[in-house]
């Protein structure tokens, strides 16, 4: 079951660039190169956000990733991908390279310290 949602996905991102997903912690990591920008668990699409494309997600209410290991929940910056851009060919190559970017800003972030 999870695989057939995983070669899912991958058909409707793979035309817009090199992706691919490999398994992590129960779920997948989809990558545009060797950059994570989105993830797979329990059955959901999740991308990556940050301050600047944050807001996309507001109107379409999507739900944070939230890791539940260890003491207690925490929050991932990873937002539920709306299924209406996933189908949408037009939008999605847009929401794909702003998760993009901001994984990219975050490993930026974190090279400085």
């Amino acid at each position: 079951m999870k695989e057939k949602y995983v070669e899912y996905v991958l058909s409707k991102l793979a035309p817009h660039g090199p992706i691919t997903a490999r398994a992590m912690f129960g779920g997948y990591g989809i990558y545009w190169n060797k950059t994570i920008f989105a993830s797979i668990v329990n059955n959901r699409l999740y991308f990556r956000v940050d301050e600047i494309n944050e807001k996309d997600y507001r109107p379409y209410r999507a739900k944070p990733f939230v890791f539940k290991g260890g003491k207690r929940p925490a929050t991932m910056p990873y937002l539920t991908l709306p299924v209406e851009i996933l189908e949408d060919p037009k939008q999605l190559p847009s929401w794909i390279e702003k998760a993009k970017e901001a994984s990219l800003r975050y490993k930026r972030r974190k090279k400085r310290y």
